[in-house]
């Protein structure tokens, strides 16, 4: 049986934005055949069981003057002891970060999600952890600590997030990708946005092999197919993504790199990339990373100097 984490702020704990009264301050919670990982913890069954350390008001690693104990990077790594061993994670942190008292950008809040992730990859593997960009915020979350810039932010963690998870070869999807935040508060899952995120936590989950026990590993190869002028990734025969170069004399340009929606979050881009980097050293070729993916991999990297 797999023991996964499931660490994150009230969107994790299950938190019902149509119950919130600000008279009675009152928090309440979807039940577990409601919220995503009772849901999840449902769909598993006796394969795994989903460890839930959600709370209301948690940051990536910001303190909040107005309630304590609320930063995530502070209380992780008791959480981490407390429910050791583990063989998988997921995270989803960051709306709270949005606030406005804190003013902080999406690169500040993405460096503290870095560090909690950093924390996690003492634990787990990085191919057994699940990085989720949070919601989308929207006006309505103006009435609860949120301003303009908070929206604008919040907008900007999925590809931050994107880039994290490339960067640490984790899986990753993007909670705005496949659920709305409650109108009620513009911040909060609805029980439809629950069932949405669990479908997608769980078909990542499936794609990483993770509390599918009596499933076959999936093999990812990358093949460099000269021929071609690229460089694949298969599954069991099947093309699930690749990177394109054009050649001309001693210089490849990178084009295209791509990898089928379903796989994204599992590093695979960038092994495709590294395996034409690789061809064109032998080739004693040099690169241009026209692609954005590319770019983005190679710029300001000493290890990719001889090539650039």
């Amino acid at each position: 049986m797999k023991r996964i984490l499931a660490y994150g702020d009230s969107n994790t704990w299950g938190f019902d934005p149509a119950t919130w009264s600000s008279a009675s301050m009152t928090l309440e919670r979807y039940s577990e055949d409601v919220r995503w990982t009772g849901l999840l913890q449902k769909a598993l069954g006796k394969n795994a069981v989903i460890l839930e350390e959600g709370l209301c008001g948690r940051t990536t690693a910001f303190d909040d003057k107005e309630c304590g104990g609320r930063n995530g990077l502070a209380e992780l790594p008791a959480i981490l002891k407390a429910n050791q061993p583990l063989d998988a994670a997921i995270i989803m942190l960051g709306t709270n970060d949005c606030k406005s008292a804190f003013n902080a950008s999406s690169k500040e809040i993405t460096s503290g999600l870095e560090l909690c992730l950093e924390k996690l990859l003492d634990v787990a593997a990085p191919q057994n952890i699940l990085l989720i960009s949070p919601l989308y915020l929207e006006k309505a979350a103006l009435d609860f600590g949120f301003n303009d810039q908070s929206i604008s932010v919040s907008r900007e963690l999925k590809q931050d997030y994107r880039d994290l998870a490339d960067k640490y070869n984790t899986a990753f999807i993007a909670a705005s990708d496949v659920a709305k935040a409650s109108s009620a508060d513009g911040q909060h899952l609805t029980e439809e946005g629950h069932r949405a995120l669990c479908e997608a936590v769980l078909k990542s989950l499936e794609t990483m092999n993770i509390g599918m026990e009596n499933e076959q590993k999936e093999q990812i190869d990358i093949v460099f197919e000269p021929d071609g002028n690229r460089s694949a990734a298969y599954i069991n025969g099947e093309q699930i993504g690749e990177c394109e170069f054009s050649v001309s004399g001693n210089v490849w340009t990178i084009t295209h790199t791509g990898v089928r929606p379903e796989y994204g979050g599992r590093g695979i881009a960038k092994r495709l990339v590294l395996s034409v980097i690789d061809a064109a050293r032998a080739d004693n070729s040099k690169i241009v990373p026209l692609c954005s993916y590319a770019a983005k991999l190679m710029s300001g990297k000493e290890e990719f100097a001889d090539v650039l």
